[in-house]
């Protein structure tokens, strides 16, 4: 069966018509908002936190992301044999779903987006949770995927013991396939994105995030201005609002962008919530949802990401 563009990845926006090298510094905007050094003080991740980026590819190579791509033991490299014998061979640093191999990282144009998801959630220059693990999950090609890769992603992320997976993507159409395996895999916390196209919801909904069920967490996006972004979705099924306005990214080949886009947000909240996990590793979703809406801004309305209120309890 051919692959189908149902899926749609949320479209980043350049906010620069260029890419930068490596060794600028990250502007305090957004890391002065959302209290995060408050909690560095703390933790900046436990290894033993895994997060499982169901997205396009990564590259694996990046300086920033080398030291917290899992890596399987129980496999031999590169020896064609399914060492672990969970169906996969040398699958040492994930699976691509979308190609059927171990090919992690084919090129920039087809997975940037997995790229800059990994570096915000756990980059070593700019990530929120910077020693934490992430796996790759590619289930994606650039924006096209087929809704049984994206399954069989999830359900072998969560054989590996994965418990957070990021899915900075959405689709309008509602699948019983994905709405079911989120329901078994009951004890995953599923980061979701809350639509692109600035409409409400709770109407209009979108899907991963819209599925009712308890482990999934609906994310908006936050502009620059304090307020939701331009782009994203809004409505009582947001859970979150996070940075998704002139966020400076991770790309691959060790480049770096301003970006935007509602992906951005998710890749935050998920960083934070693997914060919290760190913290405290029994933490469920339930009591997770919680602390996110003690985030609620009054002047806004609406529960804006506070990594300190989330992570520390006072």
């Amino acid at each position: 069966m051919g692959k189908y563009k149902r899926i749609i990845l949320l479209g980043i926006i350049f906010a620069l018509l260029f890419i930068e090298t490596a060794g600028c510094e990250q502007p305090e905007y957004w890391k002065n908002k959302i209290h995060i050094e408050e909690v560095w003080k703390e933790t900046y991740g436990n290894e033993n936190i895994i997060v499982g980026i169901v997205d396009s590819g990564i590259d694996i190579t990046s300086a920033d992301l080398q030291s917290v791509i899992y890596y399987n033991n129980q496999e031999i490299p590169n020896n064609q044999v399914d060492d672990d014998n969970n169906g996969y061979v040398d699958d040492i640093n994930g699976w691509n779903f979308y190609d059927d191999n171990n090919n992690i990282y084919t090129s920039f144009t087809a997975d940037y987006h997995g790229t800059m998801v990994a570096g915000i959630i756990a980059g070593s220059k700019f990530g929120v949770a910077p020693k934490v693990k992430i796996i790759p999950l590619k289930a994606f090609r650039g924006t096209e995927a087929d809704i049984d890769d994206v399954v069989d992603a999830i359900k072998y992320g969560y054989n590996k013991g994965i418990r957070l997976f990021n899915c900075s993507w959405d689709m309008e159409v509602y699948s019983e396939k994905l709405y079911t395996i989120m329901k078994e895999c009951s004890d995953a916390i599923f980061v979701c994105s809350g639509g692109k196209n600035s409409s409400n919801v709770d109407v209009q909904h979108v899907y991963p995030a819209c599925f009712e069920l308890p482990n999934a967490i609906c994310v908006g996006g936050l502009g620059i201005n304090g307020k939701i972004y331009e782009f994203s979705g809004y409505g009582e099924k947001i859970d979150i609002y996070a940075p998704a306005e002139k966020v400076y990214c991770l790309m691959p080949e060790d480049t770096y962008t301003y970006s935007e886009g509602v992906s951005i947000s998710v890749a935050y909240v998920t960083g934070t919530i693997a914060l919290a996990k760190s913290i405290n590793p029994t933490l469920k979703c339930e009591e997770i949802k919680n602390r996110l809406h003690r985030c609620y801004n009054e002047e806004l309305n609406i529960p804006v990401l506070d990594v300190k209120k989330i992570c520390i309890q006072e």
